[in-house]
């Protein structure tokens, strides 16, 4: 395990290659923020942070280190940043988190995340400090991040309880790959857009999109939602528009 045992102390680890934690190591700081990041593949067991920010950094792919079927919380924040190079976890095994905001990005491949609570995917940054060779301690580079996306895979956020809101300027966008925004026990409220087609040259059909709640599908101005050609699915309760 690592951790910072002090309130505010924040935990910075960075790997020239891969960043690999043992499937029973947990990175734990006292409502302060952790910082991994990785060139190459990030695999993760368990980070907590408390009430502090989490910011995964990974130039290749970020992977949940559990088995498939294991549905324990990776992350617990109270936001979560992350960027990848290539794929965040799979449809098989996607990122458990328990955090209240999220900004996430894969520059190639898909991003699968599952949320135990209410969530607001919005703009969020992380500032660790770091540690030099001479051992003085500065700030390390703020990580900072609004909205999700994907880059040709698809992008699916769930929540289990509480409702998954869009806040303003905090798209969601893939380049071509579907879209799947789902609140299962709560409402779903767009106040950015939805693209599925970001990017994309005109002519090339883009990703379809479903937006399900099992109350709510609130669509404010702001909300637009853009397949480029491809289906759009919405299941709800009630179906609100500006």
């Amino acid at each position: 395990a690592t951790s910072a045992a002090a309130s505010g102390r924040s935990v910075d680890a960075v790997a020239g290659r891969d960043l690999r934690l043992a499937a029973t190591a947990t990175v734990s700081a006292v409502d302060a923020a952790v910082l991994l990041t990785a060139a190459g593949d990030l695999v993760l067991s368990q980070v907590n942070a408390g009430t502090g920010n989490v910011g995964l950094v990974a130039g290749g792919r970020l992977i949940d280190g559990d088995a498939d079927a294991d549905t324990s919380v990776d992350v617990q924040a109270g936001a979560l940043v992350v960027q990848a190079g290539a794929a965040v976890a799979t449809s098989a095994n996607a990122l458990e988190t328990q955090v209240a905001t999220l900004a996430a990005s894969s520059a190639a491949g898909g991003l699968f995340v599952i949320n135990s609570s209410a969530l607001t995917v919005g703009a969020v940054s992380v500032a660790a400090q770091r540690v030099g060779s001479d051992g003085t301690v500065a700030a390390a580079p703020v990580l900072a991040l609004q909205g999700a996306g994907s880059g040709n895979g698809a992008l699916v956020l769930a929540v289990l309880a509480g409702d998954l809101q869009l806040a303003a300027g905090a798209d969601v966008r893939s380049a071509g790959g579907a879209i799947r925004l789902d609140a299962a026990a709560g409402s779903l409220s767009l106040g950015a857009a939805v693209d599925a087609g970001h990017g994309l040259a005109t002519g090339v059909t883009g990703g379809a999109v479903s937006l399900l709640a099992s109350a709510a599908v609130l669509l404010a101005d702001a909300g637009d939602v853009r397949t480029a050609g491809g289906s759009l699915d919405i299941e709800a309760g009630t179906l609100m528009l500006p």
